[in-house]
């Protein structure tokens, strides 16, 4: 079952502002007697101009000064300081692009090198094997040894290279029998 509306039938104006509200804070107080016509007194349309000529209001600039012998020679000091600066900067920056030239001329030669060497995609299996026989050539030339260690040698904590020349690790196991 629905609820029924109140009625209407007593309108009532806006009830007034509390006692603690802000509004009755900021309301005339009943003490003061002021003049009710004061409240429908329209402002003037235009303001009285002052007058052009006097804007300043008494305010100036003061002038400088002039520097006297060491304050000169101190910016003068300053200002040969400045250039020197700019200058190093601009070398610093002339020099940095430099090196990105040169970064950037060197990797395209390696680019064009990496094309060059590439198989064709029309190549024969020989020439696809031979391709990656150089590939994994200029690899373990260029990867740097590992460094593995062995269990066995923990106690003495001995590194080996896997890169070790044959005739050096033949020493090397002679040398661990004598001591055992």
């Amino acid at each position: 079952m629905a609820k029924a509306m109140k009625s209407n039938s007593k309108k009532k104006g806006p009830a007034p502002p509390s006692v603690h509200s802000r509004a009755a804070r900021r309301a005339e107080s009943p003490s003061l007697n002021t003049d009710k016509s004061l409240k429908t007194v329209t402002p003037p349309s235009s303001k009285p101009r002052a007058p052009v000529f006097n804007n300043d209001s008494g305010i100036k600039k003061k002038k400088a000064k002039a520097l006297k012998r060491q304050q000169k020679v101190r910016q003068q000091k300053l200002m040969e300081r400045a250039d020197i600066v700019n200058e190093q900067l601009v070398a610093k920056v002339q020099k940095s692009i430099g090196r990105f030239k040169t970064v950037k001329g060197r990797s395209k030669d390696w680019e064009d090198l990496n094309k060059k060497l590439a198989p064709k995609p029309d190549a024969t299996p020989v020439e696809v094997a031979h391709y990656e026989a150089l590939d994994a050539l200029v690899e373990k030339a260029i990867a740097p040894p590992e460094v593995v260690l062995r269990l066995d040698d923990l106690a003495g904590l001995s590194l080996q290279t896997d890169t070790v020349e044959p005739h050096v690790a033949k020493a090397a196991e002679e040398d661990e029998e004598e001591e055992l």
